[in-house]
């Protein structure tokens, strides 16, 4: 199979990703504005301690659907697989481990030595320290 069929396939796999992301963060919404309280102490602090895990979880359901949300809009502009740190082609085996990936393994190794967080796409601030100029992404391709 080829790139742009393996990619073709790929969109597929995001895209039920999505759906599922998406009821279960439905069904979390739900419960959370259906919870009663209407028990003893134990059962309120127990609520509460269910609830803020849901709400961790939801959080970390949401960063993952930014990250396919832009991986869906990579495929359609044509970018997908692209490293964003030296240009080059993201290998297969990589992207089908993490779809969203946005950087080979090499520049993933920089950034992260970098200490930014670009699993959040929301937040730039970090990105402007970043060691990514073309002398020490160039032997990356």
């Amino acid at each position: 199979m080829g790139r742009k069929e393996a990619i073709a396939k790929m969109q597929g796999v995001l895209r039920k990703r999505r759906e599922k992301i998406l009821k279960v963060l439905s069904e979390d919404l739900n419960a959370l504005t259906h919870s009663d309280r209407g028990g003893d102490f134990a059962d309120n602090a127990h609520g509460i301690s269910t609830e803020a895990i849901s709400s961790k979880l939801a959080e970390a359901e949401s960063q993952e659907l930014i990250q396919i949300d832009n991986a869906l809009e990579q495929i359609r502009t044509g970018r997908y697989g692209s490293c964003e740190g030296c240009n080059a082609n993201i290998p297969m085996t990589r992207l089908q481990a993490l779809p969203y990936a946005i950087f080979c393994i090499k520049c993933q190794g920089i950034v992260e030595q970098a200490g930014a967080n670009v699993g959040n796409r929301s937040d730039w601030s970090h990105l402007f320290d970043l060691p990514l100029d073309g002398d020490r992404m160039a032997g990356t391709r």
